[in-house]
């Protein structure tokens, strides 16, 4: 970093589209590396507080305000928080949902406005990109760089409230650094023939200690064998697989762990009420468990049960042919053996303890052998655990960190040249 500019330090934005306790926390798990070196901000744009809340809740508001104080005025390294206030209520319509976010860029760019004023302008502004919505904030905030990193191909929203399918095409065209987490996905992105550069998908492996017992018998209510799945309970599930499971190996339980996620706005409660019938359907078994209350540090006690782990996803939606699910990563750090939908991401890692069912009958069949060869997940043990770092937090940012300063390097011999 000092060898780029040693005046100059970068503060890291990172635009978080999900609520502060949302499962799936790639936001959080990559700001946590960042800040070790850097000034980090992760900035709540897509749900703004209204002032209706703001009149009900002061003091919350309040520590807002506090918040953005620091942005403005630390120069410490360290992840600050920074939601904001809109003007409008009703956000869940579309229009009054944009011109919110309009007024979230104008109030960020005050923010960094009176940063730069305070600091004397000594810092480099680096936006990351997780989600086309934030198209509006590039080339808006006076960034040294933008960069986007493809965590989903959200090309599979063509008729969403936000626009995400035509959002996603601008940007990629605007941005100045595109990151896939995966080849199949980088392939679906580029009908723009830009420099897409394939990164590890991104894995919290400290978290999954092979070497644990849990503190507390959590499920102890729950025989054993379990055969179970951690994520947000979804569109994304293939339901009509996870019946016949459930049916087919009444003597097995399924525990499944995670949140229910309602998609939001009107246009989608056809979709929230079929996985609401489907649930309503699966809790009629008695070998079908739901956790709903467990966080993402919980999860370890949870995992040490399990015999088989599942990503059971539907294959025929483009948004989970070209995903490249988080979860398996953290399941093979665990050491748990998994089977999955063959989805084209992850097929580079079959083997006896990592299995592809293309059919409910071999998905079935896989899941059964797994339970009866328990020994499996001894043997390969350190094999999962190789791949589960390959695809680390730590190798994922610091691959990106790597082109970030390049960038800067280049820039800088541009301007100076």
């Amino acid at each position: 970093m000092d060898k780029i500019n040693a005046n100059k330090k970068i503060v890291y934005v990172l635009f978080n589209h999900f609520e502060k306790d949302f499962l799936c926390d790639y936001v959080w798990q990559t700001a946590k590396i960042l800040s070790n070196k850097n000034t980090v901000i992760i900035a709540y744009h897509s749900r703004p507080h209204s002032i209706g809340y703001a009149i009900k809740n002061i003091k919350r508001i309040l520590e807002i305000i506090s918040e953005w104080k620091k942005i403005i005025f630390s120069n410490e390294k360290g992840i600050y928080e920074c939601e904001f206030i809109s003007l409008i209520p009703f956000q869940r319509v579309s229009a009054i949902s944009k011109f919110n976010r309009q007024l979230v860029r104008l109030e960020l760019s005050i923010i960094f406005t009176l940063k730069k004023i305070f600091s004397g302008g000594g810092f480099k502004l680096v936006l990351w990109i997780f989600h086309p919505t934030e198209e509006l904030f590039v080339k808006k905030m006076k960034e040294e760089i933008s960069l986007y990193d493809v965590v989903d191909y959200f090309r599979a929203w063509k008729e969403d409230e936000y626009g995400s399918h035509e959002l996603d095409k601008k940007l990629i065209q605007k941005i100045d650094l595109i990151f896939a987490n995966s080849t199949a996905l980088a392939f679906a992105i580029n009908a723009n023939k830009r420099n897409i550069i394939e990164v590890p998908c991104g894995c919290a492996v400290n978290e999954f200690p092979l070497n644990f017992y849990p503190k507390a018998k959590v499920i102890e209510k729950i025989k054993k064998p379990i055969v179970g799945f951690f994520g947000n309970i979804d569109f994304r599930i293939d339901y009509k697989l996870l019946e016949y499971l459930v049916s087919k190996n009444k003597n097995t339980p399924f525990l499944f762990i995670g949140k229910v996620w309602t998609m939001p706005f009107e246009k989608n409660k056809n979709i929230n009420k079929r996985v609401s019938c489907h649930l309503e359907n699966l809790k009629k078994y008695p070998n079908f468990h739901l956790l709903s209350d467990v966080s993402k540090e919980e999860l370890k006690n949870y995992l040490y049960f399990f015999k088989a782990a599942l990503v059971p996803y539907d294959i025929n939606y483009e948004f989970v042919y070209y995903s490249n699910p988080m979860k398996f990563y953290e399941y093979l750090a665990m050491g748990v053996p998994v089977v999955s939908t063959p989805i084209p991401s992850l097929l580079k890692y079959e083997m006896p303890v990592v299995r592809f069912g293309k059919t409910h009958e071999e998905f079935d069949k896989h899941i059964k052998y797994l339970i009866k060869h328990p020994e499996l997940a001894i043997k390969y043990k350190r094999q999962m655990r190789k791949i589960a770092k390959d695809n680390s937090w730590e190798k994922k940012v610091g691959k990106i960190e790597k082109h970030i300063n390049e960038k800067i390097l280049n820039s800088n011999f541009q301007k100076y040249k």
